[in-house]
């Protein structure tokens, strides 16, 4: 059960995603929540309100972590090929396949009239792929951070590491 300042930080930080105001708002001193915010998602109360908040948003949305990763992989793996022709004309954007439109990030249709024609011009802007590709890869754990390697290693292995960057720093303090 959360007291009604637990209840005002959860509150605000699903308004505003950020631990810091939400901890003011809830009548948190500056100094405290400048030093400890953070630590109060740790509580396992409010952090089962977000949870329990966020568990209910995404069955009321039906958003599933499937489904966005199934829509980044659209955008990721996205062909040209599938908007073009091969002789670079954009083809008809009411013919792609729904799955594949949804790579397209905007369309730009310019008409433009002389005395005697007309010409329209069709640009369109697709998702960035790499944007794409780098949150699965973040998503599927394809990135390993130092913490994730440090967390893998042996005591004795962390000494090992440690006195080697001794070591290395070293040379370069005494050069100071």
């Amino acid at each position: 059960m959360l007291n009604q300042r637990q209840t005002v930080f959860v509150n605000e930080y699903l308004r505003s995603g950020n631990a810091y105001q939400a901890a003011l708002a809830a009548g948190y001193s500056e100094t405290y929540a400048k030093a400890r915010s953070h630590e109060l998602l740790e509580n396992v109360g409010i952090k089962s309100a977000i949870e329990k908040f966020n568990q209910a948003m995404a069955e009321k949305t039906i958003v599933t972590i499937e489904k966005l990763v199934e829509e980044l992989s659209k955008i990721a793996f996205a062909n040209i090929g599938d908007f073009i022709d091969s002789d670079h004309v954009c083809k008809d954007f009411t013919q792609i396949d729904v799955s594949k439109a949804a790579a397209i990030s905007s369309i730009k249709t310019t008409i433009t009239k002389g005395k005697d024609y007309q010409t329209t011009t069709k640009e369109f802007k697709l998702h960035s792929k790499l944007d794409a590709i780098d949150k699965l890869m973040k998503h599927l754990g394809g990135y390993v951070s130092v913490d994730d390697i440090i967390d893998r290693m042996t005591e004795e292995q962390i000494n090992e590491l440690a006195d080697k960057l001794v070591n290395r720093a070293a040379p370069h303090e005494k050069s100071n």
